[in-house]
């Protein structure tokens, strides 16, 4: 009985600082990343409280260019 790996899928993760919703936040590249590497939401959270201590948004993608796509990991009423 062979034992099959179990499929590691990679997830696209679009992070920035602050609070504000999808498609208002600051412009420009300072406060915002992609990240293409992470595995889990919980590995994307623990990278974006690293790099943005004073608050962030976290979502996962599928289609970058489609705002319909964007699923949001970060907790919302963290922030109110």
């Amino acid at each position: 009985m062979l034992i099959q790996p179990l499929e590691v899928k990679i997830m696209p993760f679009y992070a920035y600082a602050g609070f504000e919703p999808l498609g208002r936040e600051g412009l420009g590249t300072e406060n915002r990343s992609i990240w293409e590497d992470l595995r889990t939401d919980l590995g994307a959270l623990r990278r974006a409280q690293k790099r943005y201590p004073q608050g962030f948004r976290l979502y996962r993608y599928t289609n970058f260019y489609d705002d319909k796509t964007f699923k949001e990991v970060t907790w919302p009423q963290r922030w109110k």
